[in-house]
């Protein structure tokens, strides 16, 4: 018995390690971000069950202090960062540079992104959610028929719903010059 509760203490020690190493800190906010209510400034550290909000003309730029990954959420995005490498975007658009795999899901799509560099996309009003691949790959899959799915890879762009239709359909590659105007976009 004495050895079954050490094993449990223990792993709870390592599991409180775990999440504190996984912290979420803001490293800058541009106009107004918000956790549930609260406004975030630079150095704030996130609860786990953060709702976070941008205004218009505003971005949040967050990185888990370890890693050094970011995620970037830009004018009037609501979304979550979840346990389990799990990201919501419910509105708004979100560029992640990873260096492990996460899970978005939006209301049209669940994109599996493996380590890279990703613009999302999604917008309520339009019903619909795009995927830029920067750098990686990243499988984008609908949420309402799991035989709609598509690789989207390094240099392509991809979405579903609204002007997309519920079909992924033919991905498009960016030229040059077109990936440098993305590749600014929430660095």
């Amino acid at each position: 018995m004495k050895y079954f509760l050490f094993l449990f203490i223990f792993s709870i020690s390592l599991m409180a390690k775990e999440v504190s190493k996984e912290s979420l800190r803001v490293r800058s906010v541009l106009g107004a971000a918000f956790c549930s209510k609260k406004p975030l400034k630079k150095g704030d550290t996130l609860k786990p069950d953060c709702k976070l909000s941008t205004h218009a003309r505003s971005n949040v730029y967050l990185e888990i202090e370890k890693s050094k990954e970011v995620f970037s959420f830009g004018e009037n995005s609501k979304g979550m960062i979840l346990p389990q490498n799990i990201i919501r975007l419910d509105a708004g658009i979100l560029r992640i540079k990873a260096d492990k795999g996460y899970v978005i899901k939006t209301p049209q799509a669940h994109i599996d992104a493996k380590k890279g560099d990703y613009l999302i996309q999604t917008s309520p009003f339009l019903q619909e959610t795009e995927l830029i691949s920067l750098e990686g790959s990243a499988t984008l899959k609908s949420i309402t028929d799991s035989s709609e799915r598509a690789l989207v890879s390094q240099n392509y762009w991809g979405g579903i719903g609204g002007r997309f239709g519920n079909k992924i359909g033919d991905l498009l590659s960016l030229s040059s010059e077109q990936n440098k105007v993305f590749k600014v976009i929430l660095d």
